[in-house]
């Protein structure tokens, strides 16, 4: 089974990297009846919620640039399997030269360093926006068990990271055609990778959706981690109807599969659609 997917956009190759699956409870997910949850997931032939844990590597002249990290196997053995997929690209840790961490989520960041906290990555610039930063190192933010858990996983990848970090603007530069994209709502400093070449683009979306049976069909259907629940909604409806219109090349953070494509409309909501 393979764990990429890849694209080529003018000079950039790109890679949708698989960290491999998970499954989400219902309980997750607000804006929807537990009624229509079950409509949409008949739908898909699907009898539970799956999601995918998924990084980016862009490869160009000026280096290898990998964004998000995975999950580093904290959910199980279904998990952990981003060292593969880099492998099956040819791709070793130490090749890595800008490591960019979209948030800081576990399943975002638990792969940059190993279980005794050491930097993954060592050879690499790593970029984080500031409001992230700010953010994740303020434990009054983190009122609960679960919450300081995450907040803890954060401040060791900080930690192993220190002096290599550059902390950015959500709109930042960070190698020629390579920039970050605010999706607001999530967290305060989620952001997505935007690739131009000439007067084409390539979106990678992070968080913008969790759970691609149900979020595609109804975009109002949020998830608990997110921070601005009604912000989130805001920015994936918007999102969605602007890589439709636009017929965008894109992937995300649990796109399924791991798959690289475009979004058509469908119904009230969207479907994805994977390049053959």
């Amino acid at each position: 089974m393979t764990n990429s997917a890849s694209h080529k956009l003018g000079s950039f190759e790109i890679f949708s990297l698989s960290d491999g699956s998970a499954e989400f409870g219902s309980e997750l997910f607000s804006g929807a009846e537990s009624s229509e949850i079950n409509e949409l997931l008949v739908n898909a032939n699907k009898s539970k919620i799956e999601t995918n844990f998924n990084s980016l590597l862009i490869r160009d002249e000026s280096g290898n640039t990998l964004i998000d990290t995975g999950m580093r196997g904290l959910s199980g053995p279904e998990t952990g399997h981003l060292p593969a997929a880099l492998a099956e690209i040819g791709i070793a840790e130490s090749d890595i030269d800008r490591l960019v961490l979209t948030h800081l989520h576990p399943d975002h960041i638990a792969g940059a360093v190993t279980p005794d906290g050491s930097a993954v990555f060592d050879a690499a610039e790593v970029f984080i926006t500031s409001d992230e930063i700010v953010f994740w190192s303020n434990l009054d933010n983190f009122p609960n068990e679960e919450a300081r858990k995450f907040q803890q996983l954060a401040a060791s990848v900080l930690n192993a990271y220190d002096g290599k970090i550059k902390s950015v603007d959500k709109d930042a530069e960070i190698s020629s055609g390579i920039s970050l994209m605010d999706l607001p709502g999530h967290t305060p400093g989620h952001v997505g990778i935007l690739i131009d070449s000439g007067d084409e683009s390539f979106i990678f979306a992070t968080d913008i959706f969790h759970a691609q049976d149900l979020q595609l069909a109804n975009p109002e259907i949020a998830i608990a981690y997110d921070v601005d629940k009604e912000l989130a909604v805001r920015t994936r409806k918007r999102f969605f109807d602007m890589v439709a219109s636009d017929a965008t090349y894109f992937t995300a953070g649990h796109i399924l599969g791991a798959e690289v494509g475009q979004l058509e409309r469908y119904g009230t909501g969207y479907a994805f659609v994977a390049s053959s």
